[in-house]
């Protein structure tokens, strides 16, 4: 839900398109020991697609694999790549003069894949963008508007926080003045406004048309679930009230408390769109038991409810 709401927020905050990104931490092919930040955006439902697949090869080693690199190549059409500025390679070699060099070996390492670098308002305020523009420009790169987003209100900062240091495994120290983060979700007005000043609104005009194509339609809240074949042309819904009847028959549990139980949970699994999703558990159990494989009561809230005893662990 957290992650709805967050898509519902982008959605709302910076209307135009809102597509589906990825970031990831790369080792350079020619120096091991340079990183470089990558974000990856999808184009259209296969870009989505490749999303997937790199996020599983990355998490299946919590590193970038030469497998990953084959893939982004492979379909390269669908992908698009932003470097942001934060602890970059591109940004330092800019002070040692390297800049368009440094860029024009990313572009080779990724080639065919459009790829942009993030510019920040603090960039523009501190007139970095003004000295990098050319070296920029002369390596074949888009420089783009770019904000760093890790929550929606400054509030939020706490939490994020939190969760940064569990994850890392580190002890948190906090205090009162840290309780608010400047890496919120800003507003499209007050960061277009912004943005429009700097040199015509050159980076605001290339951010329009690297973003055009980034456009991934997910239907919010549909359930993402395969279909149960029912037998005899019923409903899903009406199999599963058949196989949940015959089950408390048979355990000869028909008194009238019960059978309104039954018929609340249905009503609730059913406004919820799992009778799919129930069907085809009780297929797996039933699958499991013919098979002799050993099965488990299951856990959560499903699990001590009267479909779930009378139907999925007696199939």
């Amino acid at each position: 839900m957290v992650r709805l709401n967050f898509t519902e927020r982008c959605i709302q905050k910076w209307n135009p398109a809102y597509s589906r990104v990825c970031t990831f931490e790369v080792a350079w092919k020619s120096d091991a020991s340079k990183k470089e930040m990558l974000v990856v955006y999808a184009k259209g439902a296969k870009g989505y697609e490749s999303l997937l697949k790199l996020s599983t090869l990355y998490q299946q080693g919590l590193t970038w694999t030469k497998e990953m690199m084959e893939w982004i190549a492979t379909h390269s059409e669908d992908l698009k790549i932003v470097l942001p500025p934060m602890d970059s390679e591109w940004v330092a070699a800019n002070s040692k003069g390297r800049l368009e060099a440094v860029l024009k070996a990313v572009k080779e390492e990724y080639a065919g894949v459009e790829i942009a670098v993030g510019i920040t308002r603090e960039m523009v305020e501190r007139g970095e963008f003004d000295k990098m523009r050319e070296g920029i420009e002369a390596a074949g790169v888009i420089p783009v508007a770019f904000s760093v987003s890790r929550y929606l209100n400054t509030t939020d900062y706490f939490p994020w926080k939190v969760l940064q240091a569990i994850r890392l495994g580190e002890t948190l120290s906090f205090t009162q003045e840290d309780a608010t983060g400047s890496e919120s979700l800003p507003e499209a007005t007050s960061m277009t406004k912004m943005f429009q000043a700097v040199q015509c609104g050159v980076l605001l005009s290339n951010l329009e048309q690297f973003t055009k194509d980034l456009v991934v339609e997910i239907p919010l809240r549909d359930t993402m679930l395969p279909k149960f074949p029912v037998p005899g042309g019923k409903t899903s819904a009406e199999f599963l009230y058949e196989l949940c009847e015959a089950a408390m028959l048979e355990m000869g549990v028909t008194t009238p408390i019960y059978v309104s139980r039954l018929k609340e949970e249905l009503a609730v699994i059913h406004e919820m769109g799992f009778d799919d999703y129930f069907l085809i558990v009780w297929d797996i159990m039933r699958h499991a038991r013919e098979q002799g494989i050993q099965t488990g009561a299951g856990r959560g809230s499903a699990a001590g409810s009267l479909v779930h005893i009378s139907c999925i662990l007696r199939s």
